[in-house]
């Protein structure tokens, strides 16, 4: 199953500069479960926002943490100005990932 989180993800940082991309990690759920996969989603102070394959998830990163076994010092973080200078030295959306 392919995912749309990076495109999500970046396409937020564009719109909201403000936000924070987020690579890592997590459990898996419903036809995932049990696996381990690779997720971004965006963060504004302590509020992960996640958007991917059509939700509209808002919600405390101490809990979205929690639920998808996250584990803080793994989660890569990069400012939309990071995040913008390699979608257009790269021209993608991915494969610059850390």
């Amino acid at each position: 199953m392919k995912g749309n989180c990076i495109i999500v993800a970046c396409e937020n940082i564009i719109k909201n500069k403000g936000l924070l991309f987020c690579y890592a990690y997590v459990s898996g759920r419903g036809k995932l479960k049990g696996q381990r996969i690779l997720h971004a989603w965006n963060e504004l102070g302590d509020v992960v926002f996640d958007s991917s394959n059509g939700n509209k998830v808002v919600i405390r990163k101490q809990k979205y943490y929690q639920l998808a076994k996250i584990k803080e010092s793994e989660v890569i973080k990069q400012t939309s100005e990071e995040v913008i200078k390699l979608m257009l030295k790269y021209k993608t959306y991915g494969g610059w990932i850390k």
